[in-house]
């Protein structure tokens, strides 16, 4: 048996693939109560399969407990799918760790087992200093399961302000400073300004 190096502490997201980016904000905002916390647009969502776009929601404080990934109105992957239509359903889950210290002992751990890691270890920031260029605010890495299922094992997930929409000032300069950076090395990524334009383009 392998000894993995420490206990997850549960799921953090899941990204899902939808046909109708509209209908899908009517969904889980409209009628659920989802919050958007940041809109990325078709071709801007670097190491997505596709041209997809994003639409990040939250339940929490936390910058997303969803992912929408959407393909551009009037692409083919906008008709209604069937259940087994690869370019829609689940895109991918998380598993959250406690620490940057778990997060590393775990990229560790899956390269001894001979589980490939296909998207390495990454800042996913448009703001760390360390950051990749990705939307998402948080440390993770990719792996798949037997069946294909990918896989993001992350840590460090932004908390946001409510009233702002933005990331809490004090929870990045924090992860700063966990990360062996100055606190001042960086200011938090601005708020996404509100514009459901998005849902017509």
């Amino acid at each position: 048996m392998a000894n993995p190096p420490s206990e997850f502490s549960g799921l953090n997201h899941v990204a899902i693939k939808v046909h109708s980016i509209k209908a899908a904000v009517n969904f889980y905002v409209d009628k659920l109560g989802f919050k958007v916390t940041r809109v990325v647009e078709p071709g801007m969502m670097s190491g997505a399969t596709r041209n997809f776009g994003g639409c990040f929601i939250r339940c929490r404080n936390l910058h997303h407990d969803v992912l929408l990934m959407y393909s551009p109105k009037g692409a083919e992957a906008q008709h209604a799918p069937s259940a087994l239509v690869s370019d829609h359903g689940m895109h991918h889950f998380s598993l959250r760790v406690g620490s940057k210290e778990e997060f590393d002992a775990w990229a560790a751990y899956c390269e001894e087992e001979d589980i490939d890691i296909f998207w390495a270890p990454a800042v996913h920031s448009t703001a760390h200093p360390e950051g990749d260029g990705f939307f998402g605010e948080h440390r993770g890495f990719f792996i798949s399961d037997p069946s294909g299922n990918h896989i993001q094992i992350l840590c460090d997930m932004a908390e946001i302000d409510s009233e702002t929409n933005g990331v809490e000032e004090s929870w990045f300069r924090d992860r700063l400073e966990r990360d062996g950076l100055d606190r001042s090395a960086a200011d938090p990524p601005l708020a996404w300004e509100t514009d459901f334009g998005f849902l017509e383009a």
